[in-house]
C-alpha cells in the first residue's frame, strides 16, 4: 500500500515520489508506473492493460481495444508500450 509521508521539507509534486526516508529530494516516477498525488513514498504500478510510456506521469494509459501491455519488456526499458493480444484470445 501507498503510504505518505511529513518529514521532509520539500514536497513532492504529484508525477514524483520519495522512498528513502532520508532524502531531500524527489525521485521521478518510474516507467510503468503513476504517481497521481504528492508526498507518495512509492510509485504505484499501473494496472493490467494500462501503461505508462514515459516518467513523471500521475495517470497510465489505457491501451487499445485489442492490445495488452507488454509485459515482456523488462521494466528498466525505455520502451514501455502495447502490444496487439494474440490471435485466439480477447478482452
Amino acid at each position: 500500500m501507498t503510504t505518505f509521508f511529513n518529514i521532509f521539507k520539500k514536497s513532492c509534486e504529484p508525477g514524483t515520489f520519495q522512498n528513502e526516508p532520508e532524502s531531500t529530494f524527489c525521485k521521478d516516477c518510474l516507467l510503468g508506473h503513476y504517481c497521481p498525488s504528492q508526498n507518495l513514498t512509492e510509485a504505484i504500478v499501473c494496472p493490467s492493460g494500462w501503461i505508462a510510456s514515459s516518467t513523471k506521469l500521475t495517470t497510465c494509459s489505457k491501451c487499445d481495444l485489442g492490445f495488452e501491455e507488454d509485459k515482456d519488456v523488462p521494466i528498466e526499458s525505455t520502451d514501455i508500450r502495447c502490444k496487439m493480444i494474440k490471435y485466439g484470445h480477447w478482452y
